[in-house]
């Protein structure tokens, strides 16, 4: 519907509404008491704002009004004179209507029925579970692919690139640590800038955008909320007005508060069965599973493997061959991530092996060889490799079964099933 947001070269309409609601109240940090000075900051703010309205971002309009009021309060919610308000109100109005008809209609549909709203929200309640799921992170970029295997509901296939918020992405990959951290620098940022009620504001404002959408990855969009927070430790280092030890202890038990909250919604709303990322090992169900996984090509389980492997119950992923250990069925899917076994790891009870190549190393074979049971699983359809000398081969061997699936082809994601059978 909105297919004529403009992006004004940021690539996306939301990181370019999120610069210029910032921009909308860092301006008036210019300093300047003159009437004419005045009257440019309110210029210059004027058509940041109509650049913020052609964005057609909500979350940006969102966070410059939380901004705002934030000015507002930081200041003693003084009482704005009348031809200000009169000004401000006009001029908004002119605005909206002259070049805000996308945003006016986004915010229409700003409700819990919104797909874009709603997807936000699901992912929100996931998020506490997955910092306490994987507290070391899921690794950078792998955020959206965690939600999507192992936290989404089974019903939904939407796929994401990131979060949807940056605040969400960098604590979901980057752990507990990383959240407790960032919580504190963002609580002693905004305690520092409330020297200077704007610089309050648009700390406010950015980190509001940066909870709407993934717009924090662009490393100079930080500078100006850097600079307005480098104003305001100016403002106190040159009036000495630093924080007393009461408010030191004010905000640390805040943090405290915040922390425990955030570890108990985490636990209790763990998804059933629980998965746990530790050591390069994804556990899902159970302890100690019977079933375990070498790092899933995803040619052949696919990019959601997780919500086809959830049928399974309890089982394990390693990522790498080094994290087995000694798995009672190890179940390969096309090439292994190395190519080779290590030495470690000379044996396992039951090998299944979802479409293989059709040449294998000498040091899989032995591999292969050395396991008591042994199945391999091809997709009828295959036209990437021929199974004829494997399958030769394969049934040369004690204790195998061959199994061919009809109508499949290299991707066997929606086949999974069968593994459940082995």
């Amino acid at each position: 519907m909105f297919t004529h947001r403009l992006d004004f070269g940021f690539g996306n309409p939301n990181s370019a509404g999120a610069f210029f609601a910032v921009l909308a109240l860092a301006v008036f940090l210019i300093p300047g008491r003159r009437a004419w000075m005045t009257g440019i900051r309110g210029l210059l703010s004027g058509i940041f704002f109509s650049c913020l309205l052609l964005t057609a971002s909500r979350g940006a309009l969102i966070g410059l009004g939380i901004g705002s009021l934030a000015v507002w309060g930081a200041s003693g919610f003084p009482k704005p004179r009348a031809q200000w308000v009169i000004v401000a109100s006009l001029s908004i109005v002119l605005l909206a209507v002259g070049f805000g008809g996308k945003t006016m209609k986004r915010m229409s549909t700003l409700s819990s029925s919104d797909g874009s709203i709603a997807s936000r929200i699901a992912i929100y309640r996931c998020v506490p579970s997955m910092v306490i799921a994987a507290p070391g992170g899921w690794g950078k970029g792998h955020g959206a692919e965690a939600y999507e295997n192992w936290f989404q509901d089974a019903g939904n296939a939407s796929s994401f690139k990131n979060l949807l918020s940056t605040h969400a992405t960098w604590i979901v990959e980057r752990g507990i640590l990383f959240f407790a951290l960032y919580l504190a620098l963002w609580i002693l940022a905004l305690w520092m800038s409330a020297a200077i009620p704007v610089a309050l504001g648009v700390l406010v404002a950015w980190g509001v955008a940066l909870a709407f959408s993934h717009v924090g990855g662009i490393w100079w969009s930080w500078i100006i909320p850097a600079l307005a927070l480098g104003v305001a430790l100016t403002r106190r280092w040159r009036e000495r007005d630093w924080p007393t030890l009461c408010g030191w202890g004010v905000v640390g038990a805040l943090m405290t508060m915040i922390l425990a909250l955030f570890v108990a919604t985490g636990i209790m709303t763990a998804p059933k069965p629980g998965v746990s990322y530790h050591g390069s090992v994804i556990r899902v169900g159970g302890e100690l599973p019977r079933r375990w996984f070498l790092s899933p090509d995803l040619s052949v389980m696919g990019t959601t493997y997780g919500r086809d492997l959830r049928q399974l119950g309890s089982f394990a992923i390693a990522e790498h061959w080094d994290a087995l250990r000694n798995p009672p069925m190890l179940i390969l899917s096309g090439n292994p991530p190395d190519g080779s076994s290590p030495p470690a790891l000379r044996y396992c009870n039951e090998l299944v092996w979802l479409n293989p190549p059709s040449e294998i190393s000498p040091q899989l074979k032995r591999f292969i060889e050395g396991a008591a049971h042994k199945t391999i699983v091809w997709g009828g359809l295959r036209t990437d490799a021929d199974p004829r000398a494997l399958r030769r081969w394969f049934e040369s061997l004690h204790d195998v079964r061959w199994i061919v699936l009809p109508g499949r082809g290299k991707y066997l994601g929606d086949s999974l099933a069968t593994v459940n059978c082995l």
